[in-house]
């Protein structure tokens, strides 16, 4: 293992100057002709990067709200950190900051940084600056060791210090650039390599429980202790905005969530959305004396068109939720197991496309049954992905309906919930968090969600050409009754998510149905179970048309159309409709907003 020559060092060794992307090349002799891959890029990627991956370009959650912004002539590429789709050391330099300790299996994620790059540079957080600054997205408590990287389950929801280095690291530029620049090897750990470097993973903890993040109330208590601690440091309300929108997200029945929600946006001076919270406070806990005097000072700045800020006053915060303690096991009862029932593509890139969709969920409790006409096939296309996640096979008979194939897969589930992945469907990263979500909070048992149709054409010996099949076709509110008068109305079978005992009850699949299963699916459920439609799109479903527009056939789609394709071609294909579906969901938003908006007017009206 050897090092570059160092140039800027302190008393701790070397310091790397991450942020600055020329000096890095310059530092790590990074050739033109060097095939560079930043793991994990999210919103601001190594800029000599020719290749970005990311776990999700549209979820920001792990960016605190950033949000992409794309450079032409680069790829981007969906995956997780754990899967890698590439070449054995297929580049010459793999880049990887503070991404890591985001990982659910930071071993695998190491091991595949090492498998596709022949050297290359990571930046953790060490350990301590875990307990003086932290992040309520971190699951790992990172320090380095023999040449390279430890891993310690994090044992506590708030950090130690309640997070204060952070606000000076946020409002203090000086300070920022002595904990960024001169002294940045003192709060992160900077590991230079070359061909490989050691990994440890310690998954119990010595003291205290294990914090499990994909637990919600876990995580939503620490995303509020988060932003709360930011507000108490005073820090710039903009940066923690995500993470208290995201604690109300995980606890919508907490008033503490919804209080500290109205007081951030009061901050930033959206004073009719802190109004709104402060009034879901006060449903939540009433009598409760800071809550009452925050939201009487929102109605006053609102009536006066003004405002003091200096007058809102900060609450007590609970620092416990009902079960929100760290705990040993990543599975629990909020978090059920879901069998995911895929049925293989023909295609080993297809098939592992899919299968990395299903890794890439984040949501821990799961287990996937892969069934396949040719299961040895599917199984050999799928060698070499690592992931903690239970993976089984189902032979089908060579020929058998999609029906038959998924009541196969079903016979074998163990889980709670079961969800559904054909060939040509992709989940998008927050599918399950979504949609089970949904259920576990609601009690129900049957969700879908929309879907985004992509349609594709192919020939002979040439890769297919993705693009809109004339227009965006999402699923539509799912009514019965509406069989008849739109018997061609598709609901993909992969937007579909139920509880394992509703399949029992309606005597599983239709054995014969070859297509509209989803459609016909929902109908069978909707006999004894309410059908609710969540309105996002998370899943992508990809059919094939003659007549798709690509950048190749600028007749077939409108002149915005075109202009989009053109800026996004070289996008991979999850991602070239990321733009139409930002769009859809604010969309949405914006309808339900003035439906309600609507409903709340005609409800005054005498």
């Amino acid at each position: 293992m050897s090092h570059p020559s160092s140039e800027g060092e302190n008393f701790l060794g070397p310091v790397y100057p991450t942020a600055n992307a020329a000096r890095m090349v310059e530092r790590f002799g990074i050739r033109e002709t060097d095939r560079v891959l930043d793991v994990g890029g999210g919103f601001y990627p190594f800029k000599r990067a020719d290749v970005i991956t990311d776990l999700s370009f549209s979820d920001t959650t792990n960016r605190n709200g950033a949000q992409m912004l794309f450079t032409e002539g680069k790829r981007y590429v969906e995956c997780p950190a754990e899967t890698l789709p590439f070449r054995d050391k297929e580049f010459d330099f793999v880049f990887c900051s503070h991404v890591l300790e985001h990982t659910v299996d930071p071993a695998a994620a190491c091991g595949e940084i090492q498998r596709v790059g022949k050297r290359g540079y990571i930046e953790v957080p060490h350990k301590f600056s875990e307990y003086l600054t932290g992040n309520p997205t971190h699951r790992w408590l990172v320090t380095p060791k023999d040449g390279g990287l430890r891993f310690e389950a994090k044992n506590f929801i708030e950090s130690p210090f309640q997070n204060v280095l952070h606000s000076h690291i946020v409002n203090d530029p000086e300070f920022q650039g002595v904990a960024a620049g001169s002294f940045r090897n003192l709060l992160n750990i900077q590991l230079a390599w070359t061909g490989s470097f050691p990994v440890e993973v310690v998954r119990t903890v010595e003291r205290g429980e294990r914090f499990d993040y994909d637990d919600p109330r876990q995580a939503g208590l620490a995303h509020l202790l988060f932003a709360f601690n930011n507000l108490k440091w005073d820090a710039n309300c903009e940066y923690a905005l995500c993470d208290a929108i995201e604690a109300t997200r995980f606890l919508p029945d907490d008033a503490d969530a919804w209080h500290v929600l109205g007081i951030y946006y009061l901050r930033l001076l959206m004073l009719r959305e802190g109004r709104d919270c402060l009034v879901r406070a006060r449903e939540l806990r009433s009598g409760d004396a800071t809550i009452e005097h925050n939201l009487a000072l929102a109605e006053r700045f609102l009536a006066e068109h003004r405002c003091d800020l200096r007058q809102v006053a900060l609450p007590k915060i609970r620092r416990a939720i009902d079960g929100a303690k760290p705990r040993a096991s990543l599975a629990s009862a909020a978090s059920p197991l879901v069998s995911i029932l895929y049925r293989a593509p023909a295609t080993a890139d297809a098939i592992r496309e899919g299968f990395s969709s299903i890794a890439a969920q984040r949501y821990p409790n799961r287990e996937t049954i892969i069934v396949s006409e040719a299961p040895d096939d599917a199984r050999r296309a799928l060698a070499g992905l690592s992931t903690e996640m239970s993976v089984r096979y189902v032979a089908t008979p060579r020929g058998s309906s999609p029906g038959v194939a998924f009541n196969s897969a079903l016979r074998d589930a163990k889980g709670e919930i079961v969800a559904y992945l054909d060939p040509d469907q992709l989940y998008q990263v927050y599918h399950l968090p979504r949609l089970v979500g949904f259920l576990n909070a609601s009690g129900e048992s049957v969700a879908y969600s929309d879907a985004l149709r992509v349609g594709f054409s192919e020939s002979a010996g040439s890769p297919r050409r993705y693009a809109w099949d004339s227009q965006v076709v999402l699923s539509t509110e799912f009514d019965p009754r509406d069989l008849e008068g739109r018997p061609s109305a598709a609901v993909p079978i992969g937007a579909i998510v139920h509880r394992r005992s509703c399949a029992d009850a309606v005597g599983g699949l239709d054995p014969v149905m070859r297509d509209l299963l989803g459609r016909d699916l929902l109908t069978r459920l909707s006999r004894g179970f309410r059908i609710h439609h969540v309105r996002e799109i998370t899943l992508e479903w990809r059919v094939p048309s003659a007549g798709a527009a690509t950048s190749a056939d600028p007749g077939a789609v409108p002149a915005e159309g075109q202009r989009l394709l053109d800026r996004y071609s070289h996008f991979e294909p999850l991602e070239l409709m990321r733009k139409v579906v930002e769009l859809y969901n604010m969309n949405e938003y914006l309808r339900h907003e003035l439906e309600r908006t609507k409903s709340g007017s005609s409800a005054k009206t005498p």
